[in-house]
């Protein structure tokens, strides 16, 4: 992991450029705005136990929570940066069970949920609780509109249909009534 931090800092960046200069190191703080997702999601788990707990707390989960949503959310980044098909996506790894879940009842199969737990639903689900309640609400928003669009745009698919390939329940839009 150093080793990456250190080659993220020979990039051109002038900020780091100017941390390295005159201080001979660069803050984390500043560092952090160039790193992967994905190198984050591992200092996450590096980090020790008591700074993991204050930091999941910041979320309403813990830390093995957040843990598995880092994963998730990095797998779907990285869907996106490769320009991979994003819509019916589905990863190896899953979200953990959350309230969110229960309190949109969605359905189970053999004790699993069956949506929102490695499908794009369950983007929509970790970034309610990463998001403020305000960034999230435009995120709402801003899916809906992209959806109608689409399905306005086409006659192939059903709502139905578009919802079950992206993971999505029938009453998603839901999500914003409940607290993480």
């Amino acid at each position: 992991m150093l080793n990456k931090m250190a080659t993220v800092s020979d990039h051109d960046y002038a900020y780091i450029h100017h941390y390295q200069k005159k201080y001979s190191n660069v803050p984390l703080w500043v560092l952090i705005n160039v790193l992967t997702m994905g190198t984050k999601s591992v200092m996450f788990n590096v980090l020790t136990q008591d700074l993991k707990a204050s930091i999941a707390k910041e979320f309403h989960v813990n830390p093995k929570e957040l843990s598995q949503m880092n994963h998730v959310a990095t797998k779907f980044r990285n869907t996106c940066a490769h320009g991979e098909r994003l819509y019916n996506k589905r990863v190896n790894e899953s979200i953990p069970d959350l309230p969110i879940h229960r309190k949109l009842d969605i359905s189970k199969v053999n004790g699993q949920y069956i949506k929102g737990k490695s499908d794009l639903f369950s983007v929509v689900i970790l970034l309610k609780y990463l998001l403020s309640k305000e960034d999230f609400k435009m995120l709402k928003k801003e899916i809906i509109k992209k959806i109608n669009l689409y399905l306005k745009s086409t006659s192939f698919i059903t709502k139905n249909d578009l919802f079950d390939m992206m993971g999505f329940p029938y009453n998603w839009e839901r999500i914003t009534r409940y607290k993480n």
